[in-house]
């Protein structure tokens, strides 16, 4: 009788270690600004009453990269406060990984609070979406008379700043 040989499916926890290794092997940059909400896993009671009363809530995303984010949609520029990741292992374990009603609930406030938001499957996705993210805006399809004043104008908004006022 042939063998069966089962595929090892990595846990979540070791999708996540693998990517915070990858962003300091390869983005210190972005490693320094990335981190982990500890929001899951099991406690006792007292202390999961504790934190909870610290301000921990159910479902928000894993991880933050902590960065100013930009991309163009037609002539438009657009800024966004940051990437949130909910990273789910890959599929093929015990149980396919699922979005809770929870996290689904956080992942819509948060694109309309204008952070860029993304379910990944295993440390890979996410790392690509961090490259994609991280990327520098080369806009080719926007006229700019002035380089020099869309730089400043880049920067002001960089810093936090809006040009509304």
């Amino acid at each position: 009788m042939p063998k069966v040989v089962k595929k090892i499916v990595a846990t979540e926890d070791q999708e996540q270690i693998a990517l915070f290794e990858w962003l300091f092997k390869t983005h210190r940059d972005i490693y320094a600004v990335t981190f982990h909400i500890p929001n899951g896993g099991s406690r006792n009671v007292i202390e999961a009453a504790k934190l909870k009363r610290m301000g921990v809530k159910a479902g928000v995303p894993d991880i933050f990269v902590a960065k100013m984010g930009k991309f163009v949609k037609g002539n438009e520029v657009f800024y966004q406060g940051g990437l949130w990741i909910e990273l789910k292992r890959k599929k093929g374990g015990k149980s396919e990984p699922k979005i809770t009603k929870k996290q689904q609930e956080w992942i819509t406030l948060l694109n309309v609070a204008g952070y860029t938001v993304a379910v990944c499957y295993g440390w890979e996705e996410a790392s690509k979406v961090i490259e994609e993210y991280i990327k520098p805006l080369v806009p080719t399809n926007v006229e700019i008379d002035d380089d020099k004043a869309f730089a400043e104008e880049v920067e002001f908004i960089e810093r936090g700043n809006s040009l509304d006022g």
